[in-house]
């Protein structure tokens, strides 16, 4: 990379910012905070040379706390998401279905028995199989209690 002496740098410099209107030099004074030191002190010499009344930042600004926005302030393109509920909500355990005789995860539902001659459709019964180990039972579909 090319560098250059500070001297032939700030005239440089110099001549860009003559040729900046106040808008342009407000612009490279708002990243201040990010211009060299030749940088910093020849544009704070060109602004002073003009009478303008435009400040060098020293640290990006902060950001804007969201409540502290209303309507009025054109400082977001786009809305502010909403701040998260810090209380974890209670959460229910998922229930996994296993077989019974060897515990995997691996089973397939089969189908109901035939609705009972009473009508009741508590008392028919759920068919499953395991893929794992081939076992086959029925229960009513109700988890029970460990």
């Amino acid at each position: 990379m090319n560098h250059l002496d500070p001297g032939e740098e700030e005239r440089r410099l110099r001549e860009q910012y003559a040729q900046m209107n106040e808008d342009e030099l407000q612009a490279v004074a708002d990243y201040g905070y990010e211009l060299t030191e030749i940088a910093r002190t020849t544009l704070q010499s060109e602004i002073s040379q003009r009478g303008l009344n435009v400040k060098l930042r020293d640290a990006p600004p902060a950001a804007p706390a969201a409540e502290t926005l209303d309507e009025s302030d054109d400082l977001l393109d786009s809305p502010q998401p909403e701040p998260e509920d810090t209380e974890e909500p209670e959460e229910e355990e998922d229930y996994v279905a296993v077989c019974p005789k060897c515990h995997s995860s691996e089973i397939v539902f089969q189908g109901r028995d035939a609705e009972p001659a009473t009508g009741s459709t508590n008392e028919s019964k759920f068919n499953w199989s395991c893929d794992a180990c081939g076992h086959q039972w029925k229960d009513d579909g109700i988890e029970e209690e460990a």
